[in-house]
C-alpha cells in the first residue's frame, strides 16, 4: 500500500505508468482482496470516471494494448468487482 497509486502504475517510468493503468488497477484490486485490505475507493471513482459513454475503458496509452477496449474493460471491471 505504501507506493500505491490510484491513477497509474507506480514504480515505473516514461509512458508506462499510464500504459499499464487498468492492468495495475486489476492486479492491486486482486492483491487487496486477498490481503484483506480495504478497497481503493479513489481507484474506483477514477475508473468509474474514466469509463466510455458506451460503457466500455480504452487507454490512451497503446504500450500494452489497453488501448484495445476489450483488454481494458476487462481489467477495469476486474477491479471494481
Amino acid at each position: 500500500m505504501k507506493h500505491h497509486r490510484p491513477d497509474a502504475a507506480p514504480g515505473l517510468t516514461g509512458k508506462w505508468p499510464q500504459g499499464m493503468r487498468y492492468y495495475y488497477a486489476a492486479a492491486s484490486a486482486q492483491a487487496f482482496r486477498l490481503l484483506g485490505v480495504p478497497r481503493d475507493h479513489d481507484q474506483d471513482r477514477l475508473l468509474r470516471a474514466e469509463r466510455r459513454g458506451d460503457g466500455s475503458w480504452a487507454n490512451p496509452e497503446p504500450l500494452v494494448k489497453e488501448d484495445d477496449p476489450l483488454i481494458a474493460t476487462g481489467f477495469a471491471l476486474s477491479a471494481l468487482r
